[in-house]
């Protein structure tokens, strides 16, 4: 299976030379591995301030007296402090993320007339952030991938596990049988129409494992409308019962 080594943002992670630090990049300021030494803003964010905010720091004072001597200039009578103007910027990579309709419930009560609107959920996503960003579906290390021609379909083998036929928990063997795939799909108006996942695996710096990865509008930075298309593929006389899939929605920015 492919492997994605990507980072994930929430809270702001940052690379510094070729050594990850698991901090934003205000609480580098005054470290090592402040990129900027000439001011030190450490611990003077206003109260209640935090990486996630936005807000000024200023300081310095410099004073000068000094009488003009023609081609000479000035002649310095007195001077305190310095007149260096020093301008820092830390600007946190940052993302905001909306997904909505993802709590899916499919009722089928004649499987034979089922079709595939019936079949078939859509979830709708919104992202804005300031650096490409990956969404991904955390689907967990027991799952089957289905691929084509070295890509992956979005076809996910026996993902939706029953729990319970009308009047009784499944037996354990009915359980394993009865799994069946689930689809999922995504597009994000780029053009390129409903795809499978670009990669699974592990992100965030190794936090977040098993996931399928999908690439938001080329790994451009902006404000971006995306969907996810869920379609349940039972087989044909699948055996009735209370069947679910779980996975958990999570992002990632590209590095």
């Amino acid at each position: 299976m492919k492997l994605l080594m990507i980072g994930f943002l929430i809270v702001a992670l940052t690379l510094v030379g070729t050594a990850a630090l698991a901090v934003s990049l205000y609480e580098q300021e005054g470290t090592s591995e402040d990129g900027y030494s000439g001011i030190n803003a450490a611990g003077q964010a206003p109260s209640g301030g935090t990486s996630f905010n936005n807000w000024k720091y200023q300081y310095g004072s410099y004073s000068f007296f000094g009488i003009y001597e023609g081609s000479d200039g000035w002649n310095t009578v007195s001077e305190s402090g310095d007149c260096e103007l020093l301008i820092e910027a830390d600007i946190e990579m940052y993302c905001y993320e909306e997904i909505r309709n993802h709590k899916i419930y499919f009722h089928i009560g004649d499987l034979s007339t089922a079709t595939a609107d019936d079949l078939t959920a859509h979830i709708d996503g919104h992202i804005e952030t300031n650096n490409g960003q990956y969404v991904g579906l955390m689907i967990g290390p027991d799952k089957t991938l289905e691929e084509v021609d070295g890509t992956y379909t979005g076809r996910i083998i026996d993902a939706m596990v029953g729990t319970r036929d009308t009047w009784r928990d499944m037996p354990e063997k009915d359980k394993d049988e009865g799994k069946f795939d689930v689809v999922i799909t995504l597009n994000d108006f780029s053009g390129s129409g409903w795809r499978g996942p670009d990669n699974y695996g592990e992100g965030a710096h190794a936090t977040i494992h098993d996931t399928l990865w999908w690439l938001i509008r080329d790994g451009n930075p902006g404000s971006f409308d995306y969907q996810w298309k869920v379609r349940l593929d039972p087989d044909t006389y699948q055996a009735d019962g209370n069947y679910h899939f779980d996975p958990t929605v999570v992002v990632a920015p590209v590095l």
